[in-house]
C-alpha cells in the first residue's frame, strides 16, 4: 500500500506542480506525519523534492526535473511501473513515467500486471472524465442511477473517484438525502 501511495504522491506533485502536505494527507486519507515520512522516503529514493514551510509553501520538484534522472533501486522499479500501468488509463493525455516503464522492462519485464480497465471500457473512462470535470469546477453532477430501488435521478456534489471491490465508484454528497453516498459507475448513466 505504501508503494502505491508514494507513486500517487509523486504523480500528484508532477500533475499539480506544487501541493501542500495537508492536501496530500486529505487526498490519501493519512496523517500529515505519514505524508512527511513519505516525502522523506521519496527523497531517499532519489526524487529531489523541495518543501517550503508556511503560508504559500508546499511540496514541489525542481524546475526542469525529469523523472528519468531519478535513481531508483532496481528492486523498486517493477513495483513503481506496476502502479503507473494501473494509473495510466486515468490520465491518457499525460506522459508522466514512460522512462520508468522502459527501465522496468530492462530489469526483466512484467511479472505482475495490474489492469484497472473495466469490462465497460470507454464508458467508464468517459464517466470518470465527466466526474473529474465536475469536481474541478466545484459543481454538482446529475445522472440516472439504476440501483436496488430501480431507476432514480440523482444530484450529487462529487468528491472522490475510487476503485474498490473490483469496480469504480464516485463518492459524493447527495442533495436529496443530504448525506454522503457511494455510487457504482456501472450503474450510473447520462452524467451531466
Amino acid at each position: 500500500m505504501k508503494q502505491e501511495r508514494l507513486l500517487g504522491i509523486l504523480v500528484t506533485i508532477i500533475r499539480e506542480k506544487e501541493v501542500t502536505a495537508p492536501r496530500l494527507a486529505e487526498l490519501f486519507e493519512v496523517s500529515r506525519r505519514t505524508i512527511n515520512r513519505d516525502v522523506e522516503s521519496l527523497c531517499l529514493a532519489g526524487i529531489p523534492l523541495i518543501t517550503r514551510q508556511g503560508k504559500g509553501g508546499g511540496i514541489t520538484l525542481p524546475e526542469g526535473f525529469i523523472l528519468e534522472e531519478a535513481s531508483f533501486p532496481p528492486e523498486v522499479i517493477p513495483r513503481l511501473a506496476e502502479g503507473w500501468n494501473a494509473l495510466r488509463d486515468l490520465y491518457p493525455d499525460q506522459e508522466i513515467l514512460p522512462p520508468l516503464t522502459r527501465q522496468a522492462d530492462r530489469e526483466g519485464g512484467e511479472l505482475l500486471s495490474v489492469d484497472l480497465k473495466s469490462f465497460y471500457g470507454d464508458s467508464i473512462i468517459t464517466k470518470i472524465t465527466l466526474i473529474r470535470q465536475a469536481m474541478g469546477e466545484g459543481r454538482d453532477l446529475r445522472f440516472t442511477y439504476y440501483g436496488r430501488n430501480g431507476r432514480e435521478e440523482k444530484k450529487i456534489r462529487p468528491l472522490r473517484i475510487l476503485y474498490r471491490w473490483s469496480a469504480w465508484y464516485v463518492r459524493g454528497y447527495c442533495r436529496e438525502r443530504e448525506e454522503f453516498r457511494l455510487y457504482k459507475l456501472q450503474r450510473l448513466w447520462d452524467p451531466a
